[in-house]
């Protein structure tokens, strides 16, 4: 029976719910948006308003349902999924289909109207959220494309957005004053099927510009790259034979280097997205970056013919720096020359260090990234490059004023410093805190430590080394393991010791005085000294020790002696009171 009643109670909430969403729709349909109110819809379901606040939260969440419920678009989304490897053919009929079904469905749909018109006409917060929901869903459908677009003149989500604006204004034009839009009036089926061609047409157009520009761009491009690579193999060869070097570049070099260049370049600039510059980068700057090593041998002093190649890499590059792959393998002529300005700005990081009386192992540990940057026999990366840069301007801001060891080990944790010599001094400098302190104070001292690294200012997103853990990471995971492991042994120590108030020199005499009266029955002081040691904690000792308990058994200070002798007098006193 219970279970009856709770069905029917759910069932008339649902009931409630949709009733109060299809009075929405009859406002907006009869009077807009303009006329919604508490009040009206709640009369207009014969429901007390608070039932809007009970099952929809209040007006604006009523809105929502009703909007969602109204809205097309997220089941056009579901409907026209197309798999990521199709081919452009398929997306473009895919495209072509989804921009006439919404003419359909717009045209149809009179409270979709209402909504549209509402959403450009006024600013409202729920709406823009709606709105940037759509656009998501619609970029991934966008980024099919990229195979046909990257490249072209031809902007693909422009059209998009002239078919959707012309679509909404047609619709809303033919149904607001029943009246045409350039000779086109919508009302009439023969004017209808027009437009629902002409879709079809300019998504076709606009795929048949772009393969067209992108086969001619392709060609020409490919064109001159074979030949600057071709010329790069012959001038690579003359510079092995030839004994007496020339120390100005090659002049056909430079012609087809600005060929490239400018051809490249005008190609970039018609790219339109994050994703096709990224694409561009990997492909073209890789092959001219192997070009400029072919042409560069560090045994030379002058490598004019290389310097050229790498102004052209330089020339593609700088206009779209922030776009270029992490990934991207430098140029051996630039991270030679970038080298030698890394070690000039290391001097002046190294003599503050050094004034400031850094521990050289540590100030050896830092020059790592500036001496790997040079020396290691592994390809540098473009992330190598950035992360060095951003390293020695944050270092040598920092040694430009005062700084502790604190803030400079802070400082290389910020950066993502994360190579292993670092983290293992770090954590030696934490070793030494919590080195010869009980129990209480080691954790203190931890969670000291574990908030402080959770503060540290980031400098930089990149890691030292992609490969490891960031080091703030890493750090955090040894304080995590070596509070389980202080927890650990603590839980291993004898759980029922007594805790005295004595210090340890009081109570070291305390217990010798009833050793020596014959309280205990031990055979030496030795064994007596460790049973102490094991069961007794004194004031700001956790931990005691046999050999420091058996020093204390004599203690010289007369003020050990008076307190004790003032406890036993007070204890003599008690006992007479019994007598």
């Amino acid at each position: 029976m219970a279970t009856r009643k709770k069905d029917k109670k759910i069932r008339d909430s649902e009931a409630t719910k949709k009733r109060l969403v299809e009075c929405v729709g009859e406002i907006v349909r009869e009077a807009g948006f303009h006329s919604l109110g508490v009040n009206k819809i709640a009369q207009l379901s014969e429901n007390d308003k608070g039932v809007i606040r009970y099952h929809f939260g209040g007006l604006a969440g009523l809105l929502r349902a009703y909007i969602q419920d109204r809205d097309y678009w997220p089941p056009f989304f579901e409907r026209y999924k197309i798999d990521i490897n199709a081919d452009q053919t398929e997306i473009r009929e895919m495209f072509i289909a989804l921009m006439q079904e919404n003419l359909k469905q717009f045209y149809a749909n009179k409270e979709m109207q209402k909504i549209i018109l509402w959403q450009i006409t006024q600013s409202n917060p729920l709406l823009r959220e709606i709105s940037e929901a759509r656009e998501d869903e619609g970029e991934k459908l966008f980024r099919l494309t990229d195979p046909t677009f990257i490249g072209s003149t031809v902007n693909f989500k422009a059209i998009i957005a002239l078919l959707l604006g012309g679509t909404y204004f047609a619709v809303l034009q033919a149904n607001s004053i029943k009246s045409r839009v350039c000779g086109i009036d919508l009302n009439w089926e023969h004017d209808f099927r027009i437009f629902h061609q002409t879709i079809a047409q300019v998504i076709g157009w606009a795929y048949e510009k772009a393969n067209e520009e992108n086969k001619s761009s392709t060609i020409s491009m490919n064109y001159e790259l074979e030949t600057l690579e071709k010329l790069t193999e012959k001038l690579s060869l003359e510079q092995q034979k030839v004994t007496n070097r020339k120390s100005i570049p090659d002049p056909l070099l430079q012609i087809e280097a600005l060929k490239v260049e400018k051809i490249l370049s005008q190609h970039l600039l018609a790219l339109t997205n994050e994703t096709q510059i990224i694409t561009f980068l990997q492909v073209y700057l890789g092959r001219l970056i192997k070009l400029c090593n072919k042409l560069y041998n560090p045994e030379y002093a002058n490598n004019p013919n290389a310097e050229v190649m790498l102004d052209l890499i330089d020339a593609i590059r700088s206009p779209v720096a922030q776009y270029v792959p992490e990934t991207i393998i430098l140029p051996d002529l630039f991270r030679d020359k970038e080298s030698k300005k890394f070690e000039h700005h290391w001097t002046f990081i190294l003599k503050p260090l050094q004034q400031a009386r850094i521990e050289q192992k540590l100030i050896d540990i830092i020059h790592i990234p500036v001496r790997q940057f040079k020396t290691a026999k592994e390809n540098m990366r473009w992330c190598d490059f950035k992360f060095l840069k951003r390293y020695l301007g944050v270092l040598e801001e920092l040694t430009s004023g005062k700084f502790t060891l604190e803030m400079l080990l802070e400082t290389l944790a910020g950066l993502g410093y994360n190579y292993s010599r670092f983290s293992a001094y770090y954590t030696s400098i934490l070793k030494l805190k919590i080195a010869d302190q009980d129990y209480e104070q080691t954790k203190r001292i931890l969670k000291f430590e574990q908030a402080r690294l959770s503060q540290i200012s980031i400098y930089t997103k990149r890691n030292f080394d992609s490969h490891k853990l960031p080091v703030l990471e890493e750090l955090g995971k040894w304080i995590d393991a070596e509070m389980i492991r202080h927890e650990d042994h603590r839980s291993e120590i004898n759980s029922f010791k007594l805790i005295t108030k004595f210090k340890a020199v009081q109570f070291a005499f305390w217990k010798k005085l009833q050793y020596d009266h014959g309280v205990y029955e031990e055979d030496t002081l030795e064994l007596y000294s460790e049973k102490i040691a094991h069961n007794f904690s004194t004031k700001g000792q956790e931990e005691l020790s046999a050999s420091s308990i058996k020093s204390k058994f004599y203690p010289k200070e007369k003020s050990i002696l008076l307190a004790i002798e003032k406890l036993l007098l007070a204890m003599l006193e008690d006992v007479r009171k019994f007598l």
